[in-house]
């Protein structure tokens, strides 16, 4: 209590009291409770470490905030943000009720903060006005967890002595042992008629009394209380002998001579009860069937806060959206002004970041915070231990109790804390997925058009960074051998942030795929550093068709990229896995539908009949996709002498042909002005060629004799022309080109380049200009550039390729990466040396076997042999190393 002034004492229990204080250093008011009883006290022992585990574990904005929890003369100290405000107060002020509005924003986050505490296994078993606090703003925080409990399982016994009467559910009073969550969706319910109203809505002055008021207002016992009551031993004291006989008095009565307790009672068209509207009058359908299934007298049929979160008192006028939008304002405002707040979060943080690098050194961190707290209980025996119900402590609690000081006590040691097993993990992550919103039940259509029951949105998860990390970390852990994968790429754009937290936690670098090319910059689809035959993971949210993931997959592989897996969270089981793996990608998911609804409906956040009705439409409705086999391309699977049979063009299949012959993918760039180094370079390398290129328009001395003298040496040595003039104009002025004027390109050359700027004309004019030839010949459309800056790409290059369709003058495309999928055409990929590298005017290279792995058939190669000292020994390193990638490249596939 050092760093702490008291001000003055605010409350006083049974095991302490709660004092007013002024943190010295801040100024900050807190509030602390102080145990009366030393550590010694076994029984006070108990109950604190249950609370403090308890609140460790309840950070929400809707739970009072546990700030720290300190030791000091054997007594246990919990300090607490301060709210002097409570609901009892707002009453007490206002008198005749709070409003509706008002009753409605603090009853929705009542329930947002229970359902928290439900979702960690965690009921609080005494909600009431003076338990619930209201800060300046309006925040609602539940506080006094001192009669909360940990639930283990639904059959665990409970004592029954908790709660305050007044919003005591129907199993509390008539003894039921095994009860659960629902009494406190009944203590919210009367909670908020009092609200309403001003007065409690059943004030008895005693357990019977209590139990006479709700009968007569809401009907008899469900049939299971009733028989525990008809079961109850004569043994019991005079009180419980009492409360049971009214009890069968008030059944009797209230089923109008029938068997069934509650026949006699007939609900309106709302399914609000009668005596509820005369009670309530001013109320609206809507609020009464919220509180009337509050109220519901069988706690088996009473929903669950999850669902009442769901309830149309919150959903109308969109109050809910538009209200936790202004609630998370007041929340970042009201802790941005609490200091040791703020220094609490900033530890949490600090912790959470050290965590993922050193995890021993928190747990061991923990556990001697822990072991500071309990000394001497890692020495006890279970059977030390009594529960304050007067009964045994139950098996499940004594293991459960004893078993996490077992695990404290190996942590001090340096031995790690197991992991909770993977099915709870997924249980739980498919809670947390519908408490925030991401699954939806209703009547929807998803993007492939199908009509559906259940819609899931999980954009929803970028607002929550610790579920994002949870679910990437999970979705990870799917892959058998990650080391095996060279990249991440999310689907556009849900599962980019997942892809991006893989990423940032593995190491592994992540690529983007955008939906469409810029139209500026650099214009490209996929971003990312990346070498062509890398592996990619794709990542995905949800799959119905999987038209999304092989979207994704088309254009990775066009890239070179090649892709085996996909990661999903949820799988539809509508037919995108059987799709997907049709077309070769494996299909990994965290959840099939079903097995997120029977979680769903094991936690109570969706009906029986609901899951349902989701199970029926599964098994009726599939998403069927015609998907050809993506990932292995026949062009770069077959070897060249099979695709030469397939080959439109003659040219193409005479290259084809050559290439296997000779084992060479090598066309040289002969880009000399002068004809006596062209014919001396082709006599030196033509042996080792497939094709040499030349640009005529630069040669200063051309004759017709150069020509001569070029094709003789073409026929020795097997290689075929080609001219890289790079047609361009309309088709008429081009077929001038090409068979008039000074060269005469058509009369000698094999295969040229065109752009497919001015479209399919183009083609017409070429083959005018081949008119009169006996000789076949063959053209190449430049689809894309090597140089920096090309504007060759997008829908360009899409464009050009489309122009080969059904036309046998075109022997393949000028192009960079695996755009087509003929195998009967040839990608001639220039831009090639031995290291990646680039010149000073924006032209860029690649290695061999990076451009084999993209998809090149014919390779460009110039100034790495041209330039080289000893030019045959270039050419020879060239040839063995593109035509071995080849040889890789066809094992691979």
């Amino acid at each position: 209590m050092d760093k702490y002034e008291n001000i003055e004492v605010v409350g006083e229990g049974s095991y302490g009291i709660v004092m007013k204080c002024r943190h010295k250093e801040t100024g900050q008011v807190v509030a602390i409770k102080k145990f009366l009883e030393s550590v010694d006290n076994v029984h006070v022992r108990k109950l604190a470490f249950r609370e403090i585990r308890m609140l460790k574990r309840l950070r929400h904005e809707n739970l009072v905030s546990l700030i720290e929890v300190f030791r000091r003369k054997k007594r246990f100290y919990l300090v607490f943000e301060y709210l002097d405000h409570t609901i009892l107060d707002e009453l007490e002020a206002v008198g005749g009720g709070l409003g509706l509005e008002l009753s409605r924003r603090h009853i929705f986050q009542v329930l947002r903060g229970l359902n928290f505490c439900h979702n960690n296994h965690i009921m609080h078993r005494d909600v009431k006005p003076e338990n619930v606090l209201v800060s300046p703003h309006g925040v609602i925080k539940l506080c006094d967890f001192g009669f909360a409990r940990i639930v283990s399982g639904p059959n665990e016994s409970c004592t029954d002595y908790v709660a305050t009467r007044w919003y005591r559910a129907p199993e509390l009073l008539v003894g039921d042992p095994r009860y659960g969550r629902a009494v406190d969706t009944w203590a919210a319910g009367c909670l908020f008629a009092e609200m309403l109203t001003g007065e409690p809505l059943f004030p008895g002055d005693s357990d019977v009394d209590q139990l006479f008021r709700i009968t007569r207002l809401l009907g008899g016992l469900c049939g299971r209380h009733q028989s525990l009551m008809n079961r109850s031993s004569n043994a019991r004291s005079e009180a419980r002998a009492l409360r049971k006989a009214s009890i069968e008095s008030l059944s009797y009565r209230s089923s109008s001579g029938t068997n069934n307790p509650g026949a006699g009672i007939h609900r309106g068209s709302s399914g609000a009860l009668p005596s509820l509207r005369a009670l309530l009058p001013s109320c609206s359908s809507t609020c009464l069937d919220f509180l009337s299934q509050c109220l519901r007298m069988d706690p088996e049929t009473r929903p669950s806060c999850a669902n009442l979160l769901q309830h149309p008192l919150f959903m109308q006028d969109c109050f809910a959206e538009k209200f936790l939008l202004e609630l998370r304002e007041y929340v970042a405002q009201e802790a941005s002004e609490n200091p040791l707040l703020q220094m609490r979060r900033d530890e949490e943080r600090r912790l959470s970041v050290l965590s993922l690098e050193e995890p021993q050194r928190i747990y061991s961190g923990a556990a001697r915070w822990h072991m500071k707290l309990i000394p001497s209980m890692s020495h006890e025996k279970p059977a030390d231990h009594t529960d304050t119900s007067r009964n045994s402590l139950n098996q499940a609690l004594r293991s459960r109790l004893f078993s996490v000081v077992a695990v404290v006590s190996r942590c001090t040691s340096g031995i790690k804390i197991e992991q909770m097993d993977t099915k709870t993990k997924l249980r739980e992550l498919a809670v947390e997925l519908y408490d925030v919103g991401a699954i939806k039940y209703g009547d929807f259509v998803t993007k492939v058009g199908l009509k559906t029951p259940i819609y899931i949105d999980l954009r929803v998860i970028i607002s929550y960074p610790k579920l994002l990390v949870q679910i990437s970390k999970m979705l990870w852990s799917l892959m058998d051998d990650q080391s095996q994968y060279s990249h991440i790429c999310g689907v556009p754009y849900t599962a980019l942030p997942i892809a991006t937290v893989i990423s940032a936690e593995t190491n592994v670098p992540m690529i983007i795929r955008r939906k469409e090319a810029k139209s500026y910059g650099t214009k490209k689809l996929i971003e990312g550093v990346f070498v062509p035959g890398d592996s990619t993971v794709i990542v995905e949210d949800i799959i119905t068709s999987g038209s999304s993931v092989l979207e994704t997959a088309q254009d990775l592989i066009r890239e070179g990229l090649r892709i085996g897996t996909a990661l999903v969270i949820v799988d539809r089981e509508q037919g995108g896995k059987k799709n997907l793996e049709s077309a070769g990608i494996k299909v990994k998911s965290l959840f099939k539908i079903t097995e997120l609804m029977q979680a769903l409906m094991e936690a109570e956040r969706l009906s029986p009949g609901s899951v349902s009705v989701v199970a029926d439409y599964i098994r009726k409705v599939e998403a069927p996709m015609k998907i050809d086999k993506i990932v292995s391309d026949p062009r770069l699977s077959q070897d060249f002498a099979t695709r030469a049979k397939s080959a439109k063009n003659p040219v193409a299949s005479n290259l084809l042909k050559l290439m296997a012959s000779k084992k060479t993918t090598i066309c040289l760039a002969a880009d000399f002005t002068k004809t006596s180094s062209i014919l001396e370079i082709a006599d030196l390398t033509g042996p080792h060629i497939a094709a040499l290129k030349i640009h005529v328009d630069i040669v200063e001395d051309f004759s017709r004799d150069f020509i001569a003298k070029l094709k003789s040496l073409a026929t020795n040595h097997s290689f075929l022309l080609m001219e890289d003039r790079k047609f361009a104009d309309i088709g008429y002025v081009v077929s001038q080109q090409l068979s008039q004027g000074l060269y005469r390109i058509s009369e000698w050359a094999d295969l040229i380049t065109v752009h497919a700027v001015p479209g399919k004309g183009i083609l017409d004019g070429i083959r005018t200009g081949w008119d009169r030839l006996t000789d076949q010949r063959g053209l190449f459309i430049v689809a894309e550039m090597s140089s920096a800056g090309t504007l060759t790409t997008g829908d360009y290059s899409n464009a050009a390729t489309s122009m080969a369709k059904d036309d046998a003058s075109v022997a393949g495309f000028v192009c960079q990466k695996n755009v087509f999928s003929d195998p009967g055409l040839v990608q001639l990929t220039p831009g090639v040396k031995l290291v990646r590298s680039g010149d000073d005017f924006g032209q860029q290279y690649n290695t061999p076997e990076d451009v084999v792995k993209s998809g090149a058939d014919l390779v460009v190669v110039g100034r790495g042999i041209t330039d080289a000292e000893d030019k045959l020994q270039a050419v020879l390193q060239y040839k063995k190393m593109l035509f071995e990638a080849y040889e890789k490249r066809l094992r691979s596939d």
